[in-house]
């Protein structure tokens, strides 16, 4: 059998933590087992997660590619 819309199903998961969040952190796992602690705002693009991450004193916008991303909670 094959999933052919993988890629769509994968953002719509995506969109639903994203939405259900409302505002709060999230944790994304990237592959290499490394994590991101992402904060509002958060956008989910065609095949991307955009978030603000801690650097430093203050916040930067990281874009998170979904081919690198292994879990979102």
């Amino acid at each position: 059998m094959q999933c052919q819309c993988k890629e769509d199903d994968f953002r719509q998961a995506v969109l639903d933590i994203v939405s259900e969040k409302a505002g709060q952190a999230i944790i994304i796992q990237v592959v290499g087992g490394n994590t991101i602690t992402g904060f509002a705002p958060l956008s989910v693009g065609r095949d991307y997660l955009r978030c603000q991450v801690a650097i430093g004193a203050g916040q930067k916008e990281q874009i998170v590619p979904f081919h690198s991303i292994t879990c979102i909670r």
